[in-house]
């Protein structure tokens, strides 16, 4: 067992060292009023996704930002709707207000369905989802999406730990894990 375990500590780590190296790529802009002109064609994919939403510019500070996101983000119209909270230690990793903040990562085997899922799933359906179009306090926000193509056999092995080191890397502000 011993080689074992240093076998899968020396892929973690080389796992690890990819994953510095990686950076999404082709991001598109959408909000809930034009979410149609993301070319989704490209995103018919397996690997990781990351989702932003734009600053809107209202406030000087990232704390005034983020507490009036998270005000807003946790309205309680949609507590313990299978949607994804804030964590306060990611978000104690920023401190600058910039134009884009990391808001959720996520790894699926179709990342173009997955996406759909975050933007149109109902509120009182059990998978957990950003829900976006139903958050009728949020229909102004931007969001950008991007998106990693990560062909592997072994996605199950391989994708939960470089989804965990680029979240680990953008720590955004919203998610489960």
């Amino acid at each position: 067992m011993e080689t074992i375990d240093k076998k899968i500590q020396e892929l973690n780590n080389e796992i690890e060292n990819i994953s510095k190296s990686l950076r999404f790529a082709e991001a598109f802009e959408f909000s809930m009023s034009s979410f149609e002109n993301i070319p989704w064609e490209k995103m018919n994919c397996q690997g990781l996704y990351f989702i932003e939403i734009k600053n809107d510019n209202k406030y000087s500070t990232f704390k005034e930002w983020i507490d009036n996101f998270c005000e807003v983000w946790l309205d309680s119209r949609y507590e313990k709707k299978f949607t994804s909270n804030p964590k306060k230690m990611r978000i104690g990793k920023h401190s600058e207000l910039k134009e884009w903040f990391p808001l959720y990562i996520g790894k699926s085997k179709k990342i173009k369905n997955r996406v759909l899922e975050h933007i149109h799933l109902e509120l009182h359906k059990p998978t957990f989802g950003l829900k976006l179009k139903v958050r009728e306090n949020m229909q102004e926000a931007i969001y950008r999406v991007s998106y990693l193509n990560i062909q592997t056999a072994n996605y199950d092995w391989i994708m939960p730990r470089l989804e965990k080191s680029l979240r680990d890397f953008y720590n955004p502000i919203v998610g489960r894990q």
